[in-house]
């Protein structure tokens, strides 16, 4: 019979990590770097508020799931928003429920974000399906699926950043403190740009960014890839690495240089970078659809919503609005950029403030 416990993320032992770990290397789906263990470990040691959901049958762990329970009786990801996948990680032969294992520590419903579910453990879910992309450096499948037209302003927009800059370089794992901080200034400039919540701004994301990017930890840091003209960084891109996988969070430009398109010359040539560097899988995970799918060559079905325990299985919330209608879905784009307020913002005023910001900006996010 499989037991639920509810644990700190600290009481964890290394023997439960080795398994963890030898989990998420059975298949692709877990094995992005917001799934090992090591990822809620670093949220743990900055915001001390990560459990875990361990299974454990005849007294072998066969099932993990880290999160922040709140006393509203829900749980989100560890490290939600930048926990872009969700998954209770097991083999594939375990006989474990995520619905039994709520209902077993008291969690009445879990905020997934990206769940990936190989093994059909996690039952039913009412939310979103959304593909997530990634580029396969390993597969036969050539990304850059460019249009002619596409491929013909590419090697335009090249050549105009050449004659008047020079040629361009990428320095891999760039560890410049001035750039690090540029990329960051660029990051947060954009937001307000657009709209969106700053989700930079907090303190503990700010404490996340520099530890994993001043991290020695030569298995697990963040990897900033920098796209220059000369000495002048003008595109971005920084995640975390673990062994042959990246997965980049932030992804942003010098607005200076917009006429030349960085971020377009940046994927376009970023291919033989990664091969390089030995990265397999470049995970580009989910969001802006209309670039990622150009760019990639792999994708995966998602769903995004809520998982409730086994006793409110039956009374699954109707928060999601039909997508089909025009009404769906600006209520469904306000609904989860609140909800990634919420993640981001641990103080009842901080949120507050999100809240009104994104409101003020609806009209534009709804455009884009």
């Amino acid at each position: 019979m499989v037991e639920y416990k509810l644990i700190k993320r600290s009481s964890i032992t290394k023997e439960e990590e080795s398994i963890w770990r030898d989990m998420c290397a059975k298949t692709m789906r877990f094995a992005s770097p917001v799934l090992l263990p090591q990822f809620s470990a670093i949220i743990d040691e900055i915001r001390g508020d990560v459990e875990v959901i361990v299974a454990r049958e005849n007294g072998v762990s066969v099932g993990f799931l880290a999160l922040h329970k709140r006393s509203s009786k829900i749980a989100r990801p560890a490290g939600a928003p930048f926990s872009d996948y969700t998954a209770f990680v097991s083999y594939a032969d375990a006989k474990i429920s995520l619905p039994d294992a709520l209902e077993a520590v008291g969690i009445d419903r879990l905020q997934v974000i990206g769940l990936v579910d190989p093994y059909g453990v996690c039952g039913t879910i009412k939310g979103e399906e959304e593909l997530a992309y990634g580029i396969d450096t390993k597969s036969d499948v050539v990304p850059n699926s460019l249009s002619k037209k596409h491929q013909k302003n590419y090697r335009r927009i090249k050549r105009h950043l050449i004659d008047d800059y020079g040629e361009e370089h990428f320095i891999f794992n760039d560890k410049s403190e001035a750039h690090f901080r540029k990329m960051i200034e660029f990051k947060r400039a954009q937001t307000i740009h657009t709209g969106v919540h700053d989700f930079l701004a907090p303190e503990w994301v700010e404490k996340l960014m520099e530890k994993l990017f001043f991290s020695q930890d030569p298995d697990y840091y963040g990897c900033m890839i920098s796209l220059m003209t000369h000495e002048t960084p003008i595109c971005f891109q920084f995640g975390p690495r673990v062994g042959n996988r990246m997965h980049p969070w932030i992804a942003t430009y010098d607005q200076d240089f917009f006429q030349y398109s960085p971020g377009q010359i940046f994927l376009v040539e970023i291919l033989d970078v990664l091969k390089g560097q030995g990265i397999d899988y470049y995970d580009l995970s989910v969001g802006e659809s209309r670039y990622k799918s150009t760019f990639s060559n792999d994708s995966h079905l998602v769903r995004h919503g809520k998982i409730c325990r086994t006793g409110l299985v039956a009374k699954q919330d109707g928060e999601i609005w039909n997508e089909d209608t025009k009404i769906g879905k600006i209520h469904n784009k306000l609904r989860r950029r609140i909800d990634q307020i919420a993640c981001l913002e641990l103080e009842l005023s901080g949120r507050i403030k999100g809240i009104g910001f994104a409101l003020a900006n609806a009209t534009k996010r709804i455009k884009n």
